[in-house]
């Protein structure tokens, strides 16, 4: 029998893992910390690894985040921490100085301004320069969400809303103070963006800002319904140039003694930690005489110092660089059913709500644990696995979102605003196991934490993508909290939550929430898709990679399908079931027979054009004429290379009246794919419009540019 003193002692030893173990102990809320204890499996993500990071900071300590997912055993962990802090970076001090009654150029501490520009700035802000506070750029995400908001003619997918109902006009009194204690608290909270006659956008800290609180009457209407019909993004839009970004609309209801409030909150003010922050602070709110609430709050953290150190972190290449590795040789965007992303009043979504089974939570937190990664590791491989299939890809690149808050110099709990960013990551699904790729998949979402406020236009400048090409349309979110929770604690202050909705931008979007080892999920996607079946293939994703990660880990991810028994039954039965009656006649015959019986009917409608079936067969017959002048004979290729529109149905009617065989280009693949399509088909004539005409590559066959030679084409024979 071995003898205690050869036993293997599993407590931490010496003064670094003492003191990594103290840190465990107080973030993850543990009694003892043995030295193969995973920060995982003992309660640990991403949020508490800032934490983590913070606590050791303040006791004279370092360790990366990076090495908190890279080494997530405690006695790996302690090999990598070391008694010595890196210098913070230097933040220039705000400039504008209290009682301020005209800004100067050197008061622009983040931002360079002339007088002319700074004169634009203070006849925006009511009050003129005594209101103002600050004035810095946007952060990374802030600029991609201004942007949407700026090409989106009517509504914004940027807008959260939250409905409470409260127990009294008291309590809805007590909630509205609350909003304005943090209001001041904030400086997030108390800004509007500026971006009209300015060479960049701006935020404006406002000193002083009113919560808007619209009062309204539904009379004997359901209040509550009525509310909720401003929950979309339709009726979100608000006017960004005022502070604060955020939206009250109260209703009683007169069944009853309750009150009904609707907040909404722009997401160019506050990230999803700061809507869970903030609710923490409501709570204190209500809790407590409003003069003594903010000494029980830990410190408020300038906005302004995050956007110091994302400029100073921009002026550093290694950023770049890290993402041309990953992106190089990127010959495809990445982009499910097709999608891509458009502005917000030109995309409808479809949303699908699951609560993970309590069984296939536990078998998934177990294999996170056994095999030293974090659950969002797999959640993200589940969500490569899908976004493959359904871009028939198996080199993916989708988007996931990072807190932007791991390089923070102070306190997390205080900083309120809208730190995330959503970044590129790349997965290969073609020849690797699954047990391989599940590593690889935790190591690059380690990697990339480094370089988190990347601008994303810089990635995708890295990748090679210029102009509005997208490199990526499906984002994966992936989130610690359950407000479920929240809710139940509001519930003590008689408020509760009745609906919460958040809309996108993104046509393809997972967002995933984790708390206390359980999951739950959002899927929202292009309403022309159904939410549902994206559900299904997400759940057929994570078990199935879990059945095999616990069974035949070395199988290869590529042999892992997501389509049901139902619908494989669907694809190989239903849809190959072609008996019937057969008109006969070519599509562009069917044109011409519609063209006699009733030649004025409308054939093609969009929101600009319409066209008869007559005046469709006319264009075509025009066109395939000049075609043939042009070389075009029996079954020879014709590549056509144009938008979506009426003069793409016209060319593909013309080359089959001409006697041609369609070759239709994807106008959203790159310029590499295009030029090795006409080289191994070898077209006699090449179809394009005048936009597209200096990405054809040089080629043997003959270019038509449709648009501008429509006057030769109108000469054409018309029969």
């Amino acid at each position: 029998m071995t003898s205690p003193d050869t036993q293997f002692d599993s407590s931490p030893k010496g003064k670094l893992e003492e003191t990594l173990a103290a840190a465990w102990i107080q973030v993850l809320g543990i009694e003892h910390v043995a030295r193969n204890d995973n920060f995982f499996s003992s309660g640990g993500h991403s949020l508490r690894g800032i934490r983590l990071v913070k606590v050791l900071r303040d006791w004279g300590y370092a360790l990366d985040i990076e090495d908190i997912f890279s080494y997530p055993v405690f006695q790996d962990q302690a090999g990598k921490l070391v008694h010595s802090v890196p210098a913070a970076m230097f933040a220039p001090p705000r400039g504008i100085p209290d009682g301020c009654v005209a800004l100067e150029p050197a008061m622009m501490t983040l931002t360079a301004f002339y007088e002319k520009e700074i004169a634009i700035i203070e006849l925006a802000v009511p009050g003129g320069a005594p209101n103002i506070q600050d004035v810095y750029p946007l952060g990374p995400l802030q600029e991609n969400i201004l942007l949407d908001h700026i090409l989106a003619r009517s509504g914004d997918t940027a807008v959260r809303s939250d409905l409470f109902t409260l127990t009294s006009r008291e309590r809805l009194d007590a909630f509205l103070d609350a909003w304005r204690v943090l209001m001041q608290r904030h400086d997030a909270l108390r800004s509007a963006v500026l971006w009209e006659g300015l060479p960049r956008p701006v935020q404006i800290v406002w000193r002083t800002a009113e919560l808007p609180i619209d009062e309204v009457d539904f009379g004997h209407s359901d209040p509550v319904a009525s509310l909720r019909a401003f929950m979309t993004p339709e009726n979100s839009r608000m006017d960004l140039r005022r502070a604060p970004l955020i939206r009250v609309r109260v209703a009683a209801d007169h069944a009853s003694d309750k009150w009904h409030a609707l907040v909404d909150i722009h997401r160019l003010a506050l990230d999803p930690l700061s809507h869970t922050l903030l609710a923490d602070e409501l709570l204190a709110c209500l809790s407590g005489k409003e003069e003594r609430v903010l000494e029980r709050l830990p410190p408020a953290v300038p906005f302004r110092d995050f956007i110091a150190r994302t400029f100073i972190q921009a002026g550093d290449e290694s950023g770049i660089a890290f993402f041309q590795e990953r992106l190089a040789r990127l010959e495809h965007p990445t982009l499910p059913y097709g999608l891509t992303r458009a502005p917000a009043d030109a995309i409808s979504l479809d949303e699908a709500r699951e609560d993970i089974p309590p069984e296939l939570a536990h078998r998934i937190t177990s294999l996170a644990k056994a095999r030293s990664v974090s659950a969002a590791a797999l959640f993200h491989l589940a969500w490569a696995l899908v976004v493959a299939r359904t871009s028939a890809r198996n080199d993916v690149v989708f988007g996931t979102t990072f807190g932007g808050r791991t390089q923070q110099w102070t306190a997390i709990d205080g900083a309120v605003g809208q730190y995330s960013n959503i970044l590129p990551l790349r997965l290969d699904l073609k020849s690797d196991s699954i047990e391989t790729l599940l590593k690889k998949t935790q190591a690059e979402l380690a990697a990339t934490l480094a370089f988190e406020q990347t601008p994303l236009a810089q990635a995708r400048h890295a990748a090679g993508i210029t102009g509005l090409s997208p490199l990526f349309s499906a984002v994966i979110d992936y989130r610690h909290y359950d407000h479920r929770l929240i809710d139940e604690r509001f519930a003590e202050f008689g408020v509760t939550t009745t609906a919460s909705q958040e809309s996108t931008s993104w046509p393809f979007k997972l967002t995933v929430i984790e708390h206390r080892k359980q999951f739950s999920f959002i899927i929202q996607i292009d309403s022309r898709m159904a939410a549902s079946r994206q559900k299904r293939y997400l759940l057929t994703a994570l078990e199935r990679l879990v059945e095999a990660l616990e069974n035949t880990p070395q199988r290869l991810i590529s042999t892992i399908g997501l389509v049901t028994e139902a619908e494989q039954a669907a694809l190989v039965q239903g849809f190959n079931n072609t008996i019937g009656d057969c008109p006969g006649s070519l599509i562009h015959e069917l044109i011409e027979d519609e063209t006699i019986r009733d030649p004025g009917a409308p054939a093609l409608l969009t929101d600009r054009v319409c066209l008869s079936y007559s005046q469709i067969n006319l264009r075509a017959n025009k066109l395939a004429h000049y075609l043939r002048v042009r070389g075009v004979v029996a079954d020879q290729p014709v590549a056509v290379f144009m938008d979506h529109g009426p003069d793409l149905v016209v060319a593909m009617l013309g080359i089959l009246k001409a006697g041609g065989a369609c070759l239709i280009l994807d106008t959203n693949e790159p310029d590499g794919w295009l030029a090795g399509v006409l080289k191994s088909a070898a077209p006699r004539v090449v179809l394009t419009e005048t936009h597209h005409r200096s990405r054809v590559p040089a080629h043997g066959a003959k270019l038509v540019v449709i648009d501008p030679e429509w006057a030769l084409i109108d000469k054409s024979e018309d029969s």
